[in-house]
């Protein structure tokens, strides 16, 4: 099994409690850095557990707009529409489907490349602690999927991919979901 280079929505997001106690001055103060970086409340359902602090993708931005999103992202991604027109087939299984359930059900198929739900994304991880990193876990949508790559030293880039993708699809608020991550 490879590593591929990913564009994709991040629907879910974990932090580990004890970690981020001992890492930051205090959970909250990990729970704080992760909600301004990486899940906003606006966008993110956050929900407290024995060992982890979990952010989940707002059913709405699944269901309302998620069709116009991927006709816009498809089309500056794949200009052309692929050699498969998988976009096009995407967009037209999607727009049979109306909440976030069976979208994530139609993800969860892995029936195309350019939507499939993905658990295997790199973590995100925090530097800017008190004493050692910190990992985020998170998991999601794949919409591009591109070859295997071999290179280590991509986190720099990757997150100015991210920002770019943000600010490009930016009329859209599931774009701040956009991350550019390693899966496989």
């Amino acid at each position: 099994m490879g590593r591929y280079l990913a564009i994709g929505i991040t629907t879910d997001l974990s932090l580990e409690k004890k970690k981020a106690e001992r890492e930051f001055a205090s959970l909250e103060a990990g729970v704080k850095y992760v909600e301004e970086h990486y899940a906003p409340l606006d966008l993110y359902d956050k929900a407290e557990y024995d060992e982890y602090v979990t952010y989940k993708l707002k059913d709405q931005f699944l269901e309302n707009g998620l069709v116009d999103f991927l006709r816009n992202f498809y089309a500056v991604r794949e200009p052309n529409g692929g050699q498969t027109k998988e976009p096009e087939k995407i967009l037209a299984k999607l727009s049979e489907v109306h909440t976030a359930a069976e979208i994530m059900s139609l993800a969860r198929e892995k029936c195309w490349e350019r939507f499939q739900w993905d658990q295997y994304w790199d973590t995100l991880t925090i530097y800017e602690t008190k004493w050692g990193p910190v990992d985020v876990y998170q998991s999601g949508i794949d919409l591009s999927l591109d070859g295997k790559i071999l290179m280590e030293c991509y986190g720099g880039l990757f997150e100015f991919l991210s920002t770019v993708l943000q600010e490009k699809f930016s009329k859209h608020a599931i774009a701040k979901a956009l991350r550019v991550t390693i899966t496989g």
